[in-house]
């Protein structure tokens, strides 16, 4: 852990100014500078920081305090004297400057600042002989030659035919610099290109671009904050300590607000204060609540009062529930910014091209984004009225665009565009109309009604046949639903896809696609586990035989190796001592590059090296397509990788095999399937036409840690074991419980691709499916289920390697002075020891009194340090150290208890380390103590569970060298409603013959 050092937030208050943080950067460096405040560097850095965020005054002091500190520091007097300039106090910014050039009679920058100044003053004589020196000095700087010859500018000393061409020169430095996303220096030429030229369009124009993209750069910045909202309420709460802190984010959020509409503020509040939008009517109708009471404050207390309100409190917390609104309006108010120069922008331009109506459409959009919600309508329709007399010019293609702007950004305000919609009907461009919808709408079928109200305007002013035009041309438009099933039977050899359609060139979306298939497929399930008569007829017409899938779904070894010897791959000897995979299907990949199958209907041995990721439940599925007599799946998933079924597109029969696997594979699977293939089809496509693979493992999309462990790290160990781990590309999860990159360094960094917002079952695995296809990837699980020393070997040294010295000391402090130390494991959610509480402090008080110098670590939940706000993680740590509180309170006070409960994984390894035994819960709660740690424990779990469990506790059969524990029989355990209950004293009994057989010689593992 870096210690914290003035330098230390100094540097850390530099990182966050580059990266636009002002307000975090001041912080920083007043934390250096309590650290040390005789420093003047610190202090010349918050003059900056505070001059950027227009804290002026402030900026003086802290400049002033660095130059008393450092009266030589250059940099120091040119901050002081910019301050000075901003504040118009002439004379004193010209002293620093002057300062500044004693000091270095070659600082280029202090001449330019006495530029600055005279030019103020209006002495163009003294302004260009400092601008000139500042020239000389720097020959390179842009800004030095751009102030030299605006001033000369002023002087008439250039032509107007020099001015344009050094306007144009400094524009093409703006878009360089604009495309760098150096955004401010960009601003600070088309500014300037601006004053040169006043009525330069593409000056003013790209100014405006300009602050747009800043504007959302900012935005983008904030976003990204994990920290944003707590930092808004802190910043709030200490200017104001004795104001309730909701009370203050309501104020905040109506001066953010305070140039809204009543409509458009209705409708933030309903978005910060209800996260969804208003009801048709609502901004409306509160609007006059508004108007009658006089009070916007009075309605944020009307929906502070509702039951909505209260239980999204319930359901959120407070806390977080404050954050989300003080994010909401500091984002509006960061884009609102640069908004009064913007709109001056569009103002001059229109000015200058007063037939541009793109423009009044982008003012208008930005107006309606700032709340000025009827400015914005009168600037689509000045939009609209443009396009009117573009028709009465004959300049019908402009016109058409400007309609199809106008369908763009607001198509259900069709009150606005029908005038030129009139007029191009008028002037007998109704097909070209509705190729506008067409163009915009792309046959989304949702914006059907559109043709519909257009033909019904029509109709209304007598324009009948153009309205039956209309109505006609929806049958011409291919539906969605034709589009998806087109391109899933092309996907998979059941038809032919036109791809000169011009339907199939849209853009689909993956959510409306699985919806689709959701409510319209017609599947014909069977489960091997309880197969009928109807099923065995159905398989019969099919063509299809129970015998072919039990060879499918067999596992054996022989299967696999003779089907890869049909293509001449012969199986190679296996290096001495190293652990093989689970399933031979995973080991002929690895071997190959391959997967292999026998096709259902004919029983030709088949080969696939295409592969697909889609959500499952528990665990994602892995969906491999082959091509035999017919297009079909082969499904693999569960907890290991089990084969799980076969589907069949033509069929659309979802075949579930035998055992459990059937729990692991529903339809629901094959919907994701038929979504992500048909919205990414053109990527499909090439993916299937290709051979090339880039073959990838994929782990950590699954919350349990132990079958992290046990069945990914496992088969990542295999193939470093066999030194071929570096041909390997990785997909990793949101649930990485120890970075690959640190266990095994032999990957190449570039190989591992991160994807922590995907958790399985939570979130669905279509950002991976794109990567698979657009790169060609072949996507596979493999796992030995077999933890070797070695591989726990690196979770043990890693772990240390990533713990703080302070901690590791305390750790080793704590094991010097104790015996025994016991972990006990807390568990708070499923299978819970319902009287743990009474139960544990039983056994701490009895240990206690043979065992005084006795210590208690208590276990929990750990966390990897990728969880944000939402993570479930939290809950469970505060439900454990709610458990565990309640133990303390029933043990003696003088006990030493130590929490591992919210501890990182790193840390909750060591401190399984460094205990001498473990009271756990079985399952993947074995995983630190008895797997990683090897310590001696004993377990318990439900009854249902304990026969099942058992070679996991006190065998070899899955940990190399395993140090058994002691597994509470089954007979001992009562369980009730998926919890279970267990006497105290029999978990006691054994702890006490364990801790009779240690001596405090033999414990600690931590080197």
């Amino acid at each position: 852990m870096q210690p914290d050092t003035s330098t230390t937030y100094l540097k850390q208050g530099q990182q966050l100014q580059r990266q636009g943080l002002l307000t975090e950067a001041e912080v920083a460096y007043r934390q250096a500078i309590e650290l040390n405040p005789i420093f003047y560097g610190s202090f010349r850095y918050l003059g900056e920081v505070l001059a950027l965020q227009g804290k002026l005054d402030q900026a003086v002091e802290a400049y002033q305090r660095a130059k008393e500190l450092n009266p030589k520091a250059l940099w120091v007097h040119q901050g002081l004297g910019e301050v000075f300039l901003q504040l118009n106090k002439l004379g004193d910014a010209i002293a620093c400057f002057q300062t500044a050039i004693q000091i270095n009679p070659d600082f280029s920058w202090a001449y330019n600042g006495l530029g600055e100044c005279w030019s103020w003053k209006g002495n163009r004589e003294n302004a260009i002989a400092a601008y000139q020196k500042a020239v000389e000095l720097n020959p390179d700087s842009e800004t030095f030659r751009h102030n030299l010859e605006k001033v000369l500018a002023e002087q008439e000393l250039v032509s107007e035919e020099e001015i344009t061409e050094k306007v144009e020169d400094s524009l093409e430095l703006g878009k360089t610099l604009t495309e760098q996303g150096d955004f401010e220096e960009a601003l600070k030429y088309y500014r300037k290109d601006c004053e040169l030229n006043p009525n330069s369009f593409d000056a003013h124009y790209q100014l405006s671009v300009c602050l747009s993209q800043y504007t959302e750069s900012k935005l983008t910045v904030l976003e990204s904050d994990p920290e944003l909202g707590k930092v808004i309420l802190q910043e709030l709460q200490e200017s104001n300590t004795d104001i309730d802190l909701s009370d203050l984010n309501d104020d905040a959020f109506l001066q953010a607000l305070s140039e809204f509409s009543d409509e458009s503020f209705v409708r933030e509040l309903y978005r910060a204060y209800l996260k969804r939008e208003a009801e048709p009517g609502a901004a409306e109708h509160w609007s006059h609540y508004i108007q009658n009471t006089s009070t916007r404050k009075g309605l944020i207390t009307v929906f502070r009062n509702t039951p909505e309100f209260k239980n999204i409190l319930s359901r959120y917390g407070e806390e977080n529930v404050q954050k989300d609104i003080a994010i909401h309006w500091k984002l509006i108010k960061v884009s609102r910014e640069h908004l009064p120069e913007k709109i001056a922008c569009y103002q001059r331009c229109l000015e200058l091209e007063p037939y541009f109506y793109d423009l009044y459409y982008e003012s208008g959009q930005t107006l309606h984004r700032a709340g000025r919600t009827d400015e914005a309508i009168l600037d689509y329709q000045q939009a609209i009225k443009i396009g009117c007399e573009l028709v009465d010019k004959n300049r019908i293609e402009e016109a058409l665009k400007c309609y199809k702007k106008s369908l763009e950004i607001l198509p259900e305000r069709h009150e606005i565009y029908y005038n030129l919609a009139i007029k191009l009907v008028a002037s007998g461009k109704i097909n070209e109309l509705l190729c506008c919808y067409d163009q915009v709408f792309k046959s989304s079928e949702k914006s059907f009604h559109l043709y519909h109200k257009l033909a019904v305007f029509l109709a209304k002013q007598n324009f009948m046949n153009e309205a039956v035009t209309s109505l006609e041309r929806l049958s011409k438009i291919p539906r969605l639903s034709d589009v998806y099933e087109s391109i899933w039977k092309g996907s998979n050899q059941l038809a032919i896809v036109d791809e000169t359609n011009p339907s199939y060139t849209i853009k689909i979306g993956v959510q409306e696609v699985y919806e689709y298939f959701s409510q319209t497929s017609k599947y014909k399930v069977i489960n091997m586990n309880s197969l009928n008569e109807e099923d065995n007829i159905a398989l019969k017409l099919a063509g299809l035989s129970v015998f072919n899938f039990c060879v499918i779904a067999d596992v054996g070894y022989f299967y696999d190796h003779i089907y890869a010897h049909k293509f001449g791959v012969y199986e190679p000897i296996e290096p001495e001592k190293i652990k093989p995979p689970v399933f031979p299907y995973e080991k002929n990949i690895v071997e190959t590059g391959y997967i292999y199958c026998i096709c259902p209907f004919s029983g030709e041995i088949l080969r696939s090296n295409q592969s697909f990721l889609i959500p499952g439940s528990p665990r994602e599925v892995f969906a491999y397509r082959f091509v035999g007599k017919e297009v079909f799946y082969l499904l693999t998933g569960a907890q290991r990788g089990d084969k799980i079924g076969i589907y069949i597109p033509n069929l659309d029969m979802l075949i579930k095999f035998w055992g459990e696997a059937s729990l692991y594979v529903g339809t629901q699977n094959i919907n994701h399937l038929k979504a992500y293939l048909v919205s990414c089809w053109s990527s499909v496509k090439s993916y299937l036409s290709s051979q090339s693979r880039k073959m990838t493992l994929v782990v950590g999309f699954h919350t349990n840690i132990g079958h992290y462990v046990w069945d990914e790290l496992t088969g990542i160990e295999y193939l470093c074991k066999r030194e071929i781990v570096d041909n390997y590309y990785f997909f990793v999860g949101g649930y990485e419980y120890f970075s690959i990159e640190h266990l095994f360094p032999e990957i190449p960094s570039n190989y591992i691709t991160h994807y922590d917002d995907v958790i399985i079952p939570h979130q669905d695995t279509y950002s991976v499916f794109k990567t698979i296809v657009e790169n060609n990837h072949f996507v596979f699980r493999l796992s030995t289920a077999f933890m070797e020393d070695n591989l726990l070997n690196r979770i043990q040294q890693t772990s240390i390697k990533n713990c703080s010295q302070e901690f590791l000391k305390q750790v080793k402090e704590i094991q010097e002075r104790h015996f025994p130390i016991i972990l006990i494991q807390i568990r708070a959610h499923s299978r819970i020891w319902l009287n743990q509480v009474e139960g544990i402090a039983s056994i701490i008080n009895n240990l206690y009194l043979d065992y005084p110098n006795l210590a208690v670590v208590f276990d929990g939940w750990s966390l990897t340090g990728k969880e944000d706000e939402s993570s479930s993680s939290w809950s469970m740590i505060d439900a454990e150290k709610a458990t565990m509180n309640d133990i303390v309170a029933a043990i003696p006070s003088q006990i030493p208890v130590y929490s591992a409960i919210g501890a990182t994984t790193f840390e909750t390894v060591v401190w399984n380390l460094n205990v001498d035994l473990h009271i756990s819960h079985g399952g993947s709660g074995l995983t630190y103590s008895s797997w990683i740690a090897n310590k001696q424990g004993v377990v318990h779990l439900p009854a249902q569970m304990a026969n099942a469990q058992g070679y996991h506790i006190t065998t070899s059969l899955c940990r190399e060298n395993l140090i058994p524990s002691v597994l509470i029989p089954s007979d001992q355990i009562l369980d009730n409603n998926g919890n279970y209950e267990c006497d105290w004293k029999i978990i006691y009994d054994e702890v006490l013959k364990i801790i009779n057989n240690l001596t405090p010689t033999n414990i600690g593992s931590m080197q």
